[in-house]
């Protein structure tokens, strides 16, 4: 009999680490009998997940500190005789950890996908992770050495019992130049247009009013420089109506949210990403499986995925002018830009895809 798995997330709606989530149940189902827990309500991608045979429960979790959560959880996981849980992030890890006080048949395996930000210390939040949770956990994974570094600072958590496990994903299919012209015409794009993107959560951890700034500076001196943002967010109407504001309707395309968002990373010809924080971006794995090179901002993860002027532009957080310099260099030299982005490609092959990242997976299940 397989082993059976329970996921424990927020939930299944748009975001990197849901969609990650999903695709490595969807990889695993036939292996390991998996099944999800949503802490707050199903979201979009339960239905396909229930289609594919995994089932989803959800326990809408309640404002606040919710003790029926680990109640739940024991309880689901003897009627189910659970072997082992797998947490996302730290509030699924909590819920999850406390339930094995109730019941501690099943192990835990708690990955931490990102962090908030700004973040503030809390020790007492520190010490019980470090004397309790920690103690119910059998293995920890980060997405990135400053996430397992940033577990360590906040939470308390033996950065030498903590795995690197970067996120991956799978190659996108190689695109024929028709195919590419007819995907950037979709967007109002010509041929001339250098398009730089964005792609992923309109949320102010984004920091998209920088790239906004940085792009218009780099227009002066780049007239057919153009920006495409996909996503929705809590800031689509704000960064919609500082478009407006900027006077850059013209330049600026918010194509909202796209289904294939996934699959867009070919219409840029740079990708950006200005990140207050940020653990491994998916859409930044995705970008240089398509062999675009990446503007990113010295935050969290992205240093250790991009290199500098290699495979990208590493820039300082916040920085504007720096984005704008680099926005520039990527319009103006596209020599080095196609060669940034063949080096993408080729550290994306070596480093980051969804079958590595699974494989080391499976090893770690195997030891629980």
């Amino acid at each position: 009999m397989n082993k059976r798995v329970a996921y424990v997330v927020h939930s299944l709606n748009l975001g990197g680490t849901e969609r990650l989530a999903a695709d490595m149940a969807l990889a695993l189902h036939k292996e390991y009998d998996i099944r999800i827990i949503c802490l707050d309500e199903p979201g979009i991608w339960a239905d396909p997940i229930r289609r594919a045979g995994i089932p989803v429960l959800s326990l809408y979790r309640q404002p606040g500190l919710d003790l029926r959560l680990p109640v739940m959880l024991a309880r689901y996981a003897a009627r189910n005789l659970i072997h082992f849980f797998h947490a996302h992030q730290c509030t699924p890890w909590f819920y999850t950890g406390l339930s094995r006080l109730l019941y501690p048949r099943p192990k835990l395996l708690f990955e931490e996908h990102g962090r908030l930000y700004p973040e503030v210390l809390n020790k007492k939040r520190r010490a019980f992770n470090r004397m309790v949770l920690q103690r119910l956990t059998h293995t920890v994974t980060a997405v990135s050495h400053d996430v397992k570094n940033r577990l360590f600072l906040y939470e308390g958590l033996d950065p030498d019992k903590t795995h690197v496990v970067y996120n991956g994903t799978r190659p996108l299919p190689a695109m024929a130049p028709d195919e590419r012209r007819a995907l950037r015409a979709r967007f109002g794009f010509t041929q001339k247009d250098v398009v730089a993107g964005f792609i992923g959560r309109l949320d102010p951890i984004k920091n998209l009013c920088v790239v906004l700034d940085g792009f218009q500076t780099a227009l002066a001196g780049c007239p057919d420089l153009k920006l495409l943002i996909i996503g929705d967010g809590p800031l689509f109407n704000e960064i919609k109506e500082k478009i407006i504001h900027m006077s850059l309707s013209d330049h600026v395309v918010l194509a909202g949210y796209q289904k294939d968002a996934a699959a867009l990373a070919p219409v840029l010809d740079v990708f950006v990403l200005a990140s207050l924080s940020e653990g491994t971006s998916m859409a930044l794995l995705e970008a240089m499986s398509a062999g675009v090179p990446a503007i990113v901002s010295n935050a969290g993860g992205n240093p250790e995925i991009v290199v500098n002027n290699q495979t990208g532009w590493v820039v300082p957080t916040g920085d504007g002018s720096a984005l704008s310099r680099a926005l520039t260099e990527a319009a103006l030299d596209k020599r080095k830009s196609q060669a940034m982005g063949n080096q993408a490609n080729k550290r994306f092959l070596e480093n980051f895809t969804f079958d590595r990242m699974i494989h080391t997976y499976k090893t770690l299940y195997q030891q629980l």
